[in-house]
């Protein structure tokens, strides 16, 4: 899990700082569940996962709940594979 802070023109009118997080795995298990507990904590979560098809649940919930959560696909194996051949070439 990265949490990530935003610029100061993404603040709240209240001088509060959006909270963001971006969490993998998201579409079951452990990821799904922290996705979930960030945006009811009021992080504006961004839940990854390589095959959105399986994004239904976790979208209901975050629709039904109004929680702020944006699913994003995701195959964070190819990112990885393309800086470690960067770093050690």
């Amino acid at each position: 899990m990265t949490h990530l802070t935003p610029k100061s023109n993404n603040n709240k009118p209240n001088g509060e700082i959006t909270r963001i997080a971006v969490v993998t795995g998201s579409s079951s298990g452990i990821g799904f569940e922290t996705a979930l507990l960030l945006a009811r904590s009021g992080f504006h979560t961004y839940a990854t996962m390589r095959n959105l098809e399986k994004s239904k649940k976790i979208t209901e919930i975050a629709n039904t709940e109004k929680l702020p959560l944006q699913v994003v696909a995701a195959y964070l194996c190819d990112a990885s594979m393309k800086l470690w051949s960067l770093v050690y070439r």
